[in-house]
């Protein structure tokens, strides 16, 4: 475990400064191109991040769990996983910019689809090959480079009105090839060239062997993304524009819990090899610090969304304050779908894992249709409450059933539940009209924290022994060395 917490140390840290960077650009353009082009935007990115999924999660999560277990082929395994992505990528390609008047709900969608598109080609990194052998360092390098490029490029580039939309998507693939190129480099130097001498049996074998888990992904995307999509032609582009933005924060915060999968993941993958009975034991703790983390975002959202929605998006965006509150319930419901899915695809249950996906999406396309033509964006985001509530007893009644039954800490989890409580009245204490948005997260998030080690949900004993390097080898195994 205490190897888990140093690796999501590194890319924890890299996601909250990749986030950051994200959520100022996100807000420098929204500001500039308004709601409506924004929102014709993120109908479009969904569409492709959507359709991007076959390239990338089940083919990639196969590949991390083959390095896992045989890593003296992680330049085989690379070979094969870059041709087959690149290969699906340029059909993928083309295919859309044929059925583009097709699929496109506006202009605007239709003129975005061939740039935003290219975050198809993204898909062929070699980050996940990075995360399989613990390489979190090179992986953050990588992040960080493309991000920061992307960020300093925003405030100058983009401008007001369609144009503006489109150079910032313009720069998003920028800043997504630099990171390619990093990842590919570090790959190189790391287990060296991939290994391309592959053959059309063995791409079609890992693309079989992936299905499921891709099939899962397409299936979460439905869900995850399908509400916005339904916005854009369901509703207008302007309420799709609120969505999209109340729904940028509770996403960047999800984004950041990707960093908590991809060591998990790996460690887990490992574990359930060579030792359930261990992987069963540390379950319980894994779950408990998604829930410490994610339940205060749930409780302390309301009394700061609206004034958050006004400081960074601007008077035009500060209407959608309760869609960031039902959101913001939605993710801390969704952080904990993360640790059980990272536990049960490690388990092996890749079948048992698309049924559920493909159960949650089902419902929540069909909930969706009706609800979000009455409610529009509000109704959208209490569907995805419903939703991520929904998978979250499937996934954990099949970990419970591959482990022999999950530990959950509920003394840990009850202090952690006290130790929201001086944070609320802290938040009620201090109101709007007194102090700024930004002052009033600071003192709910230093409350919640104190509590935390006063309510003893976190103790002092604890936190040593994660930072004491002594026995760190026994402490959890390793893929490969970690840099």
């Amino acid at each position: 475990m205490r190897e888990v917490l140093r690796r999501f140390a590194v890319l924890g840290s890299t996601s909250l400064l990749t986030q950051l960077i994200a959520f100022a650009t996100l807000a420098i353009t929204a500001r500039r191109v308004g709601p409506a082009n924004l929102g014709a935007y993120n109908v479009i990115l969904s569409i492709i991040t959507f359709l991007s999924l076959p390239i990338s999660f089940g083919i990639t999560n196969l590949g991390i769990r083959d390095v896992a277990k045989r890593p003296d082929r992680v330049r085989d395994i690379a070979g094969e996983v870059f041709a087959l992505q690149l290969i699906l990528a340029a059909v993928s390609y083309a295919l859309l910019i044929v059925v583009a008047p097709l699929i496109a709900p506006n202009d605007a969608g239709k003129r975005l689809i061939p740039v935003v598109a290219l975050y198809l080609f993204t898909g062929t990194s070699f980050e996940w090959a990075l995360q399989a052998m613990g390489r979190m360092r090179m992986i953050a390098a990588g992040r960080i480079g493309g991000q920061v490029v992307f960020g300093a490029l925003v405030p100058f580039l983009v401008i007001s009105g369609f144009e503006g939309i489109q150079r910032y998507a313009w720069l998003m693939v920028a800043g997504f090839a630099i990171k390619h190129v990093a990842t590919s480099v570090f790959l190189v130097k790391t287990a060296g060239w991939p290994r391309l001498r592959v053959t059309r049996t063995r791409l079609w074998g890992r693309f079989r062997a992936s299905w499921s888990m891709s099939f899962a992904s397409v299936m979460a995307q439905a869900y995850g993304t399908m509400d916005l999509i339904m916005l854009g032609y369901l509703s207008t582009a302007t309420d799709a524009g609120l969505y999209a933005a109340a729904y940028r924060i509770p996403s960047a915060i999800l984004t950041f819990s990707a960093a908590w999968s991809g060591v998990v993941f790996p460690h887990s993958a490992a574990l359930a090899a060579a030792d359930r009975v261990r992987l069963r034991g540390q379950s319980g703790l894994l779950l408990a610090a998604t829930v410490m983390f994610a339940l205060p975002l749930a409780v302390c959202t309301p009394f700061v969304a609206h004034g958050l929605m006004l400081s960074v998006f601007g008077a035009p965006f500060a209407a959608a304050g309760t869609t960031l509150s039902l959101c913001t319930f939605g993710l801390a419901l969704a952080l904990v779908d993360v640790t059980l899915s990272s536990l049960v695809l490690a388990l092996g249950a890749d079948r048992r894992y698309a049924y559920a996906m493909t159960l949650t999406a089902v419902f929540n396309i069909a909930v969706n249709i009706p609800v979000i033509s009455a409610w529009g964006r509000n109704g959208a985001a209490i569907v995805a409450v419903a939703s991520e509530a929904l998978l979250m007893v499937m996934l954990a009644r099949e970990a419970s059933r591959r482990l022999g039954g999950l530990r959950f800490e509920l003394s840990r989890l009850a202090r952690a539940t006290a130790a929201v409580i001086p944070a609320v009245i802290a938040l009620i204490a201090v109101p709007a009209g007194e102090a700024s948005v930004w002052v009033r997260i600071a003192l709910g998030a230093t409350v919640y924290l104190l509590g935390t080690v006063v309510f003893r949900a976190v103790h002092a004993a604890e936190i040593r022994r994660v930072l004491s390097p002594r026995d760190l080898q026994r402490d959890s195994p390793r893929v490969v060395d970690a840099v």
